[in-house]
């Protein structure tokens, strides 16, 4: 296994963790545990779970004269209402996000679910076919992500390259903090324990373990980034607090884990620069047995610690020890276990991505005066205002517009927009904003 840096330029240090404004938490932890001088010690089996909770993968198109980008999708694929493309039952929405790497980004939905991001496009020109596809967090806790990305290597025309970045989550209710703590800052390698003038009772099985506090104050980062493996120890709950993951909170709960208390996690993170001198394979991360021996295999050597009362030398005068202690006690993770995957999928709130799709097609309308772009603003107020898919047009059902909330909230955001462009306006503007008004918003449109 790889050796990460020397001891002597451990991050973690007394003088950091004592600047309240920024390792105020962990310097409390740490001044309680080092006050205990109890042993350290497993919970008796305790609950946990273990899921992928991110993965990226690089793609490459299947395509011989073209590439799969952004002029491809428009060629060949249906251009729904809203801006979308569709090809069978996959959806492609442009984002305004921008990348590095790649000129575009798509929302990418199977079955009307948000599954994942792709990116297109590459500025790279010696790979001008790289794709990178990225699953949605929610997936990997409600359903089968397996089965997802088959459906998109079924249909679009791409297949897997590598796998440019994952991390395996293992949490639980016990307190791996406070027992990482003791064992590292009662090693050889915590210069806070020689200040304190306090004897070592451990040593990193890892000889040079780089160490460092997290920024968010909740844990711990174990190797180091330019390596490309890591394992973060940090409070999933607090953690939660801020990113607001409830399907997570679900997860927990429904595998046996007390959400009324503190969940703590293991992450470990892997990167391109790591897996591609390993052989990891992506069928490791579809099994419950794959993940807990990768997690294992890969996590071990930087979680265990030598008890120095117990070292000797064997007969060739190799330095041997008789008693190791591991943060995690990898004996009672069964590979047999099964987790339950959430049976609703719930997606995220999309108001702020409608409010976008209208306020883009009305700009457009009064700035070009297409008239096809007037049909796109007026089938998406219709499929909205009657909770229908407007990835799904269709002519036979009407469009309502009394008592209805969201078609009331349309027609105040077209004023919004007018009042907001107001002096910007010419004449020809100002008609087609009075058109958008007669047609969609003053008139009822009815099946008959």
């Amino acid at each position: 296994m790889n050796t990460l840096v020397n001891a002597k330029k451990e991050t973690v240090n007394t003088a950091r963790l004592q600047r309240p404004n920024t390792s105020s938490k962990i310097n409390e932890i740490v001044t309680k545990t080092l006050s205990n001088k109890s042993s350290l010690g497993y919970d008796n089996s305790p609950s946990y779970t273990i899921a992928v909770d991110k993965l990226k993968l690089s793609l490459k198109d299947n395509l011989f004269e073209c590439s799969f980008d952004k002029k491809y999708i428009q060629t060949n694929y249906t251009l729904l209402a809203n801006g979308s493309y569709r090809f069978d039952n996959i959806i492609l929405k442009q984002t305004d996000e921008l990348e590095k790497t790649f000129l575009y980004r798509w929302e990418l939905f199977i079955e009307n679910k948000l599954i994942g991001y792709l990116s297109t496009d590459c500025r790279r020109k010696s790979t001008p076919d790289l794709l990178m596809f990225s699953f949605f967090n929610q997936v990997f806790y409600i359903s089968d992500w397996n089965y997802y990305l088959n459906v998109i290597l079924n249909t679009l025309p791409v297949k897997i390259q590598t796998i440019s970045d994952f991390h395996i989550a293992y949490d639980s209710n016990y307190d791996y903090i406070t027992d990482f703590i003791k064992l590292y800052f009662e090693s050889t390698v915590s210069k806070s324990r020689e200040v304190a003038g306090r004897p070592a009772i451990y040593e990193p099985m890892q000889k040079k373990l780089y160490v460092c506090a997290q920024a968010n104050e909740t844990g711990f980062l174990i190797g180091k980034n330019s390596t490309g493996k890591q394992v973060c120890l940090y409070d999933k709950t607090e953690e939660n607090k801020k990113t607001k993951k409830p399907h997570i909170t679900q997860f927990h709960k429904q595998n046996g884990l007390d959400i009324t208390k503190p969940i703590y996690r293991i992450e470990l993170r892997l990167k391109t620069s790591y897996i591609s001198k390993r052989n990891i394979k992506l069928e490791d991360l579809t099994t419950t047995e794959g993940l807990i021996s990768l997690f294992k295999q890969l996590t071990e050597e930087m979680l265990t610690f030598n008890v120095l009362a117990s070292k000797f030398y064997d007969s060739n005068r190799n330095l041997k020890y008789t008693e190791k202690i591991s943060l995690i006690d990898y004996s009672q993770l069964k590979t047999t276990k099964v987790f339950t995957k959430l049976e609703n999928y719930s997606q995220p709130d999309n108001t702020r991505a409608i409010n976008t799709t209208f306020k883009r097609i009305f700009l457009q309308y009064i700035q070009h005066g297409k008239l096809s772009d007037l049909e796109y603003l007026r089938t998406f107020v219709r499929d909205v205002n009657n909770k229908l898919d407007p990835n799904e047009p269709n002519e036979n059902y009407c469009f309502i517009q009394a008592d209805c909330a969201s078609f009331n909230k349309f027609k105040e955001k077209a004023k919004f927009i007018k009042k907001e462009y107001s002096g910007k306006m010419n004449d020809a503007t100002i008609n087609r904003i009075n058109t958008i008004e007669e047609l969609i918003f003053n008139v009822r449109y009815n099946n008959n």
